[in-house]
This record gives structure tokens, C-alpha cells and sequence, in this order.
């Protein structure tokens, strides 16, 4: 049924394309031509949406549909202020609609981050009870709002109303990870399995969240669950592999590896994680082939450079060592790991020359730099490298984009190394130029707020 529906939209938009380059007349109704532009965008051929758009206003102008699809055209190419125009055009010519809400919703959620956007779902669900895509978005809401019961009710009303949502669960587990929510995804999955005991998705969900709590016993169990559903899933046996690595069982983990390169031949993960369980088992030269191997396949893949640094770090092949780090920092400027590690490959002239080097080198690659030192300050704190945290910082106290921060870090570095009188006269300098951050500066280190004289520094400036 789906395919016959995929070849149905196939047949239809090759007969506008067709209408369009022959230059002839030819009729689609209003629902076709929804499908025609919804599609175009889908697969980001603007230059043909502009064409459906503007045979569907001439068309069809009295239906406000087609300037709601026009005004999300330009939000896609990032043409927000035409968008805002365009919808705004469309609220003064045209009733409200669940639609209108919609995409009024996703623009403002670009432009600002006020909670009250979300208002814009419920008029929209008020109009539209039904309306998948509304209570898809809206189950992202409520989980921002840790309203998993909500939650759960609107993601299950959406796969009722079109299974498609099904394969849409990936958004929430990625939702969960990068906010750390690893209770809430466990608690979320357990009752979408509940509602969807057959729902592949939603256990694949449930092992993700039992991986992210450590529980890699019950994580290999949802899995295979979500494997007797549908075995030809290669990710849930190399999660399977990954999770036997996290306990040890490296054959168990060869053994799905070995499954899930059956499935995906192509799959360089996998081969770089066989090659991880050569190297704990100590079979060297296998792991050694299979780095090589998963480079070949992809350069840029990381865990297969850091399993080559691991590799060469204790030889004598220096420069290769450093082409791998170099590369591997490229990828992933913000691993300040590999920044040690390079700096192991030189002697104690040339430390403070390359760390900087390197640290610089790793800034000039980082999106955001604020983030960057940021993270390099936390890295520093936890592995108490306070001396060269000082050496980087030093050279920054007047960088615009860190400027009223660095004093912060600074003085962390200090306190943290014992020197409680440089740490009090750089504090004093970060709360008179910029009081507001010092609840992120004592984020830094569990520590900080142990410290009597911070305390008091605090107290001093706020009032």
C-alpha cells in the first residue's frame, strides 16, 4: 500500500514537472497540488516549488493553504523576513487555521525562545484535534515542560493517525541524549512499549535509555526485543555489540558486530568497533586492519583515528601519530584528550608553545567559541590542569567573545591550584565587570562553592 501510494505521488509530480518543462495546460486539483509543493520541499527543489506555488495561488487564490506553503518555503531557504511577512499577510486576509498556527509556531520558535509559543499548538490542536503533525509537535512541548504523560498521549494519537510518525521516534531519543534526560527518556519508552507493545521504535527507544543509565543487561534485552519485531535493524545489533563492549563480553560484542556488518557491509562503525575489541583483547595488528579498513571506508570517522592514536601513541612513529591527532581534531576540536595527547609528543621546551599551537588550532575549528572555552575550563577543572588552563587563558583577557568570562576561569584555576589570593583578584575583577555569570563560574567545579572566600566575594557584590 505504501509503495503503490509512493508510485501514485511519483506519477503526480512527474506530470506537473512534465507540464511545466512542455509549457502545456494542465488541471490539478487543490489536494494535488498540496501533495506536488509539500514534496518539492521535502526534497529542497525550490526552484520548482516556486513554479507549483505559483500555479496554485492563480489557481486556487481564495484557499490561504498555498501562502502558508509559500511562507514556510522561505522559512526553509532561511528568508525569514519574507516568511514573517507572508504569514502576517495571510493573517489579515484569512480566517485562523490549524495550519496558519503550525507554521506561525515553527517560525517563532526560530526567530525567539519563549516558552508561550507552544500556545500556538493548542489553538492549533483546538482546531484540529486530530491533526498528527500538531500533536507531534506538541509531544516535544510537553516533554520541554517534563510532561511525559502528555507526552506519551500526543506522540501515541499522531502513530494512530499516520504510522509514519513511528519512524519519527529517533527525534526524541536524540531530544533525550543531547539534554541528558535519561530518566525521563527510560520513563517515556516504558509507556510508549506499554501503548505499542509491537512498536520496533519504541523499544529500540527503551535500549537507548537503558544504555544511557548504564542498565547494558536490560538495553541488550529491549533490543532484542525490538529485533524479534523486525530482524533486519543492523543499528539495534550494534548497539547490542556496544553495549556487550561496555561489559566485557568482547566476544558477544565481535559476534553482533559481526551481524551487523552482515546486514550493512559498508558499515564503518562496526568495523571500527571490531577493531576496538581486537585492541582490548590484545590482538593488535587485527585492530590495526581494522582502523585501516574503516578509513578506507570513511577518513573522517573518529573512533577508528582514536583507535589508530591509541595504537602508535606508545611508539616511536611520531609523525604519524600527530597526522592522526590533527586529523581527529579537525573533526572533533572540542575532545581536549587528544590536546594532552600531543602534547606527550614534545619535550618540556616545547610544551607551552605547541599546547597553545594546538588550543588555537582547535578554536579556529569550534562553531562556537565561547562553548569551546567553556568546556576546555570544565575539561581543565576535572583533570586538575590548572597551569596550562592559566597559560591559555592569559592570552585572552581582552578576546571580545570571551572577554567577561575569562576573569571567571582564571580565577577557578587559581583557587583550585590553592592560590587563594591571585583566584580573589581575578573573582573581583569577573563580578564587578560581569556579576551575572558567577552561578556558571561556580558550575565549574563542585568545589568552588566550598570555598569560603568565593562565598564571601559573592555576598560582597551582590549587595
Amino acid at each position: 500500500m505504501e509503495q503503490f501510494e509512493r508510485d501514485a505521488y511519483d506519477e503526480l509530480i512527474d506530470r506537473f514537472r512534465r507540464m511545466i518543462r512542455e509549457n502545456k495546460s494542465s488541471f490539478f486539483d487543490s489536494e494535488e497540488m498540496e501533495i506536488i509543493i509539500e514534496d518539492l520541499l521535502f526534497n529542497f527543489d525550490f526552484e520548482s516549488c516556486d513554479k507549483a506555488l505559483d500555479h496554485a495561488i492563480a489557481t486556487f487564490p481564495q484557499l490561504p493553504i498555498f501562502y502558508i506553503l509559500k511562507a514556510k518555503k522561505y522559512r526553509m531557504e532561511i528568508e525569514f523576513e519574507k516568511a514573517e511577512a507572508e504569514l502576517k499577510w495571510v493573517e489579515q486576509r484569512f480566517p485562523p487555521s490549524s495550519e496558519l498556527y503550525k507554521e506561525r509556531y515553527v517560525l517563532n520558535s526560530i526567530l525567539n525562545d519563549n516558552p508561550k509559543n507552544y500556545l500556538l499548538l493548542l489553538k492549533a490542536e483546538k482546531m484540529d484535534p486530530i491533526d498528527p503533525e500538531t500533536q507531534f509537535l506538541l509531544s516535544f512541548e510537553y516533554l520541554k515542560q517534563d510532561e511525559l504523560q502528555k507526552a506519551t498521549r500526543c506522540i501515541s494519537l499522531a502513530i494512530r493517525e499516520e504510522e509514519e510518525y513511528a519512524e519519527k521516534l529517533f527525534h526524541f531519543s536524540y531530544y533525550f541524549e543531547s539534554h541528558g534526560k535519561y530518566v525521563d527518556a527510560h520513563l517515556f519508552y516504558t509507556n510508549l512499549t506499554e501503548v505499542f507493545p509491537l512498536l520496533k521504535g519504541a523499544w529500540f527507544g527503551l535500549g537507548l535509555a537503558y544504555s544511557w543509565l548504564n542498565n547494558y543487561e536490560e538495553a541488550i534485552s529491549a533490543y532484542q526485543y525490538a529485533l524479534s519485531i523486525d530482524d533486519d535493524i543492523p543499528t539495534a545489533h550494534f548497539n547490542i555489540g556496544n553495549s556487550y563492549y561496555d561489559l566485557e563480553d568482547y566476544d558477544s560484542a565481535l559476534k553482533h558486530y559481526g551481524i551487523a556488518l552482515e546486514l550493512d557491509p559498508a558499515d564503518y562503525n562496526s568495523i571500527a568497533c571490531v577493531g576496538d575489541c581486537y585492541y582490548k583483547m590484545g590482538q593488535l595488528d587485527m585492530a590495526k586492519d581494522c582502523y585501516r579498513q574503516s578509513l578506507e571506508i570513511n577518513p573522517e570517522n573518529v573512533d577508528a583515528l582514536y583507535g589508530m592514536i591509541n595504537l602508535t601513541k606508545d611508539g616511536n612513529n611520531t609523525a604519524t601519530i600527530r597526522n592522526y591527532i590533527s586529523k581527529a581534531l579537525a573533526i572533533t576540536p572540542e575532545n581536549f584528550d587528544l590536546l594532552f595527547i600531543a602534547l606527550d609528543l614534545y619535550n618540556d621546551e616545547q610544551c607551552e608553545e605547541k599546547l597553545i599551537e594546538i588550543f588555537e588550532q582547535s578554536l579556529t575549528l569550534s562553531e562556537n567559541k565561547a562553548l569551546h572555552f567553556e568546556s576546555f575550563a570544565i575539561y581543565c577543572c576535572v583533570y586538575q590542569h590548572f597551569e596550562e588552563a592559566l597559560l591559555i587563558f592569559d592570552r585572552y583577557h581582552t578576546c571580545p567573545d570571551i572577554s567577561q568570562i575569562v576573569d571567571y576561569y582564571t580565577a577557578a584555576m587559581h583557587y583550585l591550584s590553592g592560590n587563594i589570593e591571585n583566584g580573589n583578584r581575578f573573582l573581583c575583577n569577573a563580578l564587578m565587570i560581569n556579576f551575572d555569570d558567577y552561578r556558571a563560574f561556580l558550575r565549574l567545579d563542585p568545589q568552588l562553592e566550598e570555598i569560603p572566600e568565593i562565598i564571601n566575594l559573592i555576598e560582597i557584590f551582590r549587595t
